[in-house]
């Protein structure tokens, strides 16, 4: 009894409740509070850039509650550079320009294809992903002999960013990330490998499919919830997507429990969806009359030029993510039209993915891609 306790919740819930009534029951002295300056660690703006998270409030109630005491002899750790697991060795390794990127190497101790798996930043999440799907697909990927590095962009993670902005988020998509990959394959052809794959999610998988227009060594994309084909400084994932996502997605979200809630928040703007959908069924008129205009769009002619360079893509998507509606409106039902072009293949998963665990549908699109991967490497 007697503790003083900090919490910083991200939002109010029964659970939080529970445990300050049960610390507060033993003599705890809890302190509980919504620290806002934290919040760009749990939120991804897309669309703009934004200072990085502030932790002072929590520093400064630590600074007033912890007496701090001198250690005599400081204790350097002892830096670890490998982990030996059973399938694997993983090696940390900083490379580019400067040595001020970084990445996690997994080799498999038996190798069964001279295939590197490039694994990129989703969004802004470290190199171990998006509710540590990097980190459990690159072993996955180890016990079936593939090697794999996941890597940090320049500013994320581990990689230091550009001198004089190491303090400054990066955009998410703006950012052109070509540099960091081509130094991330440079290393890996260094190694050894021969067959390079790039693997990213949401913003991973838009630069993966950039990155590939220019560099003729990725032989494969595997590409999870492709948020949109272009990025330019007057573009808005926000607008974008509500200009294309369909009737059913909204009819389905609104009986959601915290809908209302978001609504009465003002966090929903019922009159923009609106105009929307209006702007997405005058589209789909145009694109009607105009068939043959298609054809000369950006993502038709890239997924040509992949067709005939004898690239491999897959496309997956969880159902009722954004980006799949954005794909839809350029290839069709289900993005199934994509499927014309050679070498290119879409899949939608039933269930929609959890960003805060390794869920079920996380699980079933790292066991899609490994058997992808496998069947490209046979």
């Amino acid at each position: 009894g007697g503790h003083d306790i900090a919490i910083f919740p991200q939002s109010p819930s029964k659970l939080v409740d529970d445990c300050i009534a049960a610390w507060a029951a033993h003599g705890g002295n809890v302190h509980n509070r919504h620290c806002p300056a934290i919040d760009p660690m749990l939120i991804h703006d897309l669309d703009s850039e934004g200072q990085v998270y502030d932790f002072q409030p929590i520093l400064g109630w630590v600074k007033g509650h912890v007496t701090p005491h001198l250690c005599p002899t400081p204790i350097a750790p002892r830096p670890r550079t490998s982990l030996h697991l059973p399938n694997a060795t993983e090696s940390s390794v900083h490379f580019g320009p400067g040595d001020r990127l970084f990445a996690i190497l997994s080799t498999p101790h038996t190798a069964t294809h001279d295939t590197a798996i490039l694994i990129l930043n989703a969004g802004r999440d470290p190199h171990y992903g998006v509710a540590n799907f990097s980190t459990v697909f690159a072993r996955n990927l180890a016990a079936a002999g593939i090697a794999s590095m996941r890597m940090d962009f320049a500013g994320l993670g581990d990689s230091l960013g550009t001198i004089g902005a190491e303090n400054k988020l990066s955009h998410v998509l703006e950012t052109d990330r070509n540099a960091d990959i081509t130094a991330a394959i440079d290393l890996l052809k260094q190694r050894g490998y021969g067959k390079i794959i790039l693997q990213g999610n949401c913003g991973g998988a838009f630069h993966a499919f950039h990155a590939a227009l220019t560099d003729t060594r990725i032989e494969s994309l595997l590409l999870v919830n492709f948020p949109i084909f272009l990025w330019s400084k007057d573009t808005s994932i926000v607008l974008t997507k509500r200009n294309t996502f369909s009737l059913r997605y909204y009819t389905k979200k609104i009986m959601e429990p915290n809908a209302w809630r978001r609504t009465f928040r003002g966090d929903i703007s019922f009159h923009k969806i609106i105009a929307g959908q209006v702007t997405r069924m005058f589209k789909k008129f145009q694109k009607f009359k105009n068939k043959s205009a298609s054809l000369d769009r950006f993502e038709q002619k890239t997924m040509a030029k992949f067709a005939q360079r004898g690239l491999k893509t897959l496309f997956l998507f969880h159902r009722d993510n954004g980006g799949l509606f954005v794909f839809e409106d350029s290839f069709g039902k289900d993005g199934k039209d994509v499927e014309n072009f050679p070498g290119a293949k879409v899949q939608i998963i039933a269930e929609p993915a959890d960003h805060l665990r390794y869920d079920q549908a996380l699980f079933e699109g790292g066991r899609i891609m490994l058997d992808y991967v496998k069947a490209l490497s046979a």
